[in-house]
């Protein structure tokens, strides 16, 4: 793998629904990747559960809720603001979540429905600073580090980004946000409201 200084390395879980103890024997990894080859489920690019990065990175992050959602995307829009290599390692790194429910939660309800989730938003500064694993740069495939083809979507979406990333203008970018992303940027705020009425 090419040696850098500063990048942030994430990917893509399988979701599993576990319903039994694993028993550690041998071949058990094997028997894993065939459960997960029969019964996993990719989950979207908007949820990340695992990142790696050098400590040089993230010397400070803002008072999000672990474990709500949102901070997650806040990473990646981080590293493309720093120009730091944002890696998917999708291909490479296969991470297991095991599905649940969300009565722990209050009210039972899911957790990006949750009031921490408006929170987390607003320490981010808006929707517009949500950014997923699609919004990587660089992919991580047979040890080495590779920039990501250009297509269609990709290009519509680098445009997108183009004033946070390299003109460093959140102004701007909530702008093209809301002019290239209408339609997510309508569902973003409904999702707003209904968050804060399910909240009381």
């Amino acid at each position: 793998m090419e040696q850098v200084d500063k990048f942030v390395l994430a990917g893509q879980r399988w979701d599993l629904k576990v319903e039994h103890a694993l028993k550690f024997r041998n071949g058990w990894e094997k028997e894993l990747k065939v459960d997960i080859a029969n019964r996993g489920r990719r989950h979207s690019p908007a949820g990340s559960d695992y990142f790696i990065f050098p400590r040089a990175c993230f010397a400070n992050i803002p008072d999000f809720a672990i474990g709500r959602a949102g901070w997650d995307n806040w990473m990646i829009y981080k590293a493309r603001w720093e120009h730091w290599k944002m890696i998917d390692s999708s291909e490479e790194i296969n991470i297991i979540h095991q599905d649940h429910d969300y009565r722990h939660l209050p009210k039972g309800i899911v957790h990006h429905r949750q009031p921490e989730t408006l929170e987390t938003v607003r320490l981010m500064g808006g929707r517009f600073a949500v950014y997923t694993l699609a919004d990587s740069n660089y992919f991580w495939k047979n040890h080495q580090i590779l920039p990501l083809p250009m297509n269609r979507e990709r290009f519509r979406r680098e445009f997108t980004i183009f004033p946070v990333v390299n003109l460093h203008s959140p102004f701007l970018g909530k702008i093209s946000y809301f002019l290239f992303s209408f339609q997510k940027a309508s569902t973003d705020l409904k999702k707003d409201k209904r968050i804060k009425v399910e909240s009381r």
